[in-house]
């Protein structure tokens, strides 16, 4: 791992110099190739950005997976659900609005991420 590398090879010291085709052919840097680049899966987030006033409603994720115990818009697989936890809590959704969707991705998954506007005017059970 120390003699044979790809930027500085030490093709003189590697005991396997006489039957390399890379040292016969000078083409070590072609050597290792690299990995071919892995697909990941993709995954969709609806992102509540709900707004009341001067403020903002996140909720605590978690302690454990993505983004473990840090306070976030809430998310959810899809609007539908969305709006289920919304009628839920008797927030009026008549202004819900979609924002542009963007891609965020990470190390194993990329996640398209759709805001969703919310301005609540009255609100009760919303911040429970």
């Amino acid at each position: 791992a120390m003699v044979c590398t790809r930027s500085k090879p030490k093709c003189e010291l590697c005991p396997l110099s006489n039957g390399c085709v890379a040292y016969a052919n000078h083409s070590w840097a072609e050597y290792p190739g690299k990995k071919p680049k892995q697909t990941l899966p993709e995954r969709t987030g609806y992102f509540l950005l709900m707004q009341h006033g001067d403020e903002v409603f996140l909720s605590q994720r978690p302690p454990v997976g993505l983004w473990g115990g840090l306070f976030c818009f809430p998310q959810f697989a899809d609007e539908a659900e969305l709006r289920e936890w919304l009628a839920q809590r008797q927030i009026k959704a008549d202004n819900l609005t979609q924002l542009t969707a963007f891609r965020h991705t990470f190390s194993h998954f990329h996640l398209d991420i759709v805001p969703m506007w919310l301005t609540v005017h009255s609100c009760g059970a919303c911040m429970d």
